[in-house]
């Protein structure tokens, strides 16, 4: 319902397998997408996939998709009586998703990379392979794909190899914030420091577990944060760390898995696409955990409520955004028994303990009391911190 502030859209989509039930194996894979250039823009569905299991056929899942988007790419969007061009600027998935749609071996295979031709090992503890640390390994490349050149990597040619301005090996990303580095590196460093398996050289005490825990346990994160920090005996899902290779040397090669072997493209993707935040899933994965909570309630008719709930979540994502973009400034409000600063869409601050701190350009950590607005101004009240020392010396 509103005219796109630009001359055309730029496009990521995402690709991702939602099992619906514990002790059920039927599950949804949909497609999804979100217009990148263009801000506040929501999460919207593409297409849809329900069965017992992923789709048998890869190629039957993505010919749809692919052909419309090559439609689009060629002759373009037509809304509000003008033509607007359409281009993808990334593919979004997780490890298992990335080798399904793109037909390649499973990551634990001797040539699982998806960005260069590294051979990996196996482990002399267990059954598993890992990536040996190289300085430099042959990046793969389109044409070579496309031309099926890496019989260890490759098992087929998938529907999504025809998609017009799609390279194969650049565009599809590996460093998903989420996946690699909250969820890959960093859950893997929590295994290493609390669990007990064959040749480990270090790991946290039974005191030091306890002490860290109780420590995670008393911070009190922002609203925004949906996930609040639990004990480590209890959850191996943090967030906020980026690492490069130091497991090689720190804990031995058998332990460098491909999440640690991917931080080492992670700068190519960066360098290529801009900050890790924008090549995210973190969107895609809330958008399908509110979906599924609104159709778990019918096992019977889980397509149909689908389809009703996607149209639901449309309507109210366009009348969000209609919001949002006419009233995007700072502005003051009672939540509750709260009172509520929107500095900027997504920024907020509130006079409770989790809310109420934020630090000011010139350093100064301030405790927000209260607002209100002063002829065309929002003011903030607050209690400045008179002292402020190093946390780390």
């Amino acid at each position: 319902n509103l005219p796109p502030i630009d001359d055309g859209f730029v496009i990521d989509f995402c690709f991702d397998g939602l099992p619906l039930y514990l002790n059920d194996s039927k599950q949804f894979w949909p497609i999804l997408m979100k217009v990148f250039n263009i801000p506040n823009m929501p999460v919207m569905p593409v297409a849809l996939f329900f069965g017992l299991s992923k789709p048998a056929s890869v190629d039957q899942y993505l010919e749809d998709f692919v052909e419309e988007i090559n439609e689009l790419q060629k002759n373009g969007l037509m809304m509000h009586g003008r033509s607007y061009w359409v281009k993808i600027r990334c593919i979004i998935a997780d490890t298992p998703a990335r080798a399904y749609i793109k037909g390649v071996k499973s990551h634990n295979s001797v040539s699982g990379c998806l960005k260069c031709t590294i051979t990996t090992k196996k482990s002399d503890h267990s059954s598993h392979r890992f990536y040996p640390y190289a300085a430099f390994s042959q990046p793969r490349d389109h044409n070579s794909f496309y031309n099926e050149q890496y019989p260890l990597h490759q098992k087929f040619l998938t529907a999504l190899s025809r998609l017009y301005g799609l390279n194969m090996i650049l565009d599809i990303i590996v460093s998903d914030r989420l996946h690699l580095i909250d969820e890959g590196v960093l859950g893997r460093l929590i295994f290493l420091w609390t669990s007990v398996f064959p040749g480990q050289k270090f790991r946290m005490s039974k005191l030091q577990l306890k002490i860290v825990s109780e420590h995670l346990l008393q911070i009190h994160l922002p609203s925004d944060f949906r996930r609040q920090l639990r004990s480590l005996n209890l959850s191996q899902d943090r967030k906020g760390i980026k690492l490069k290779s130091f497991l090689h040397s720190l804990y031995g090669p058998e332990f460098v898995n491909s999440n640690v072997h991917n931080l080492l493209h992670a700068y190519e993707e960066v360098f290529r696409f801009g900050e890790l935040d924008t090549m995210s899933s973190v969107e895609y994965e809330e958008y399908l955990r509110n979906f599924r909570q609104m159709v778990l309630h019918s096992k019977r008719h889980s397509l149909a409520q689908s389809v009703q709930r996607f149209a639901e979540l449309q309507r109210i994502n366009i009348s969000k955004r209609m919001h949002l973009s006419s009233t995007s400034g700072p502005a003051s409000k009672s939540v509750g028994r709260y009172t509520e600063c929107t500095i900027r869409p997504g920024l907020f601050l509130r006079d409770n303990f989790r809310d109420q701190w934020c630090m000011l350009h010139d350093g100064t950590v301030l405790r927000y009391e209260s607002a209100s607005i002063e002829g065309c101004e929002l003011m903030i009240h607050g209690h400045r911190f008179t002292q402020q020392y190093p946390f780390f010396l």
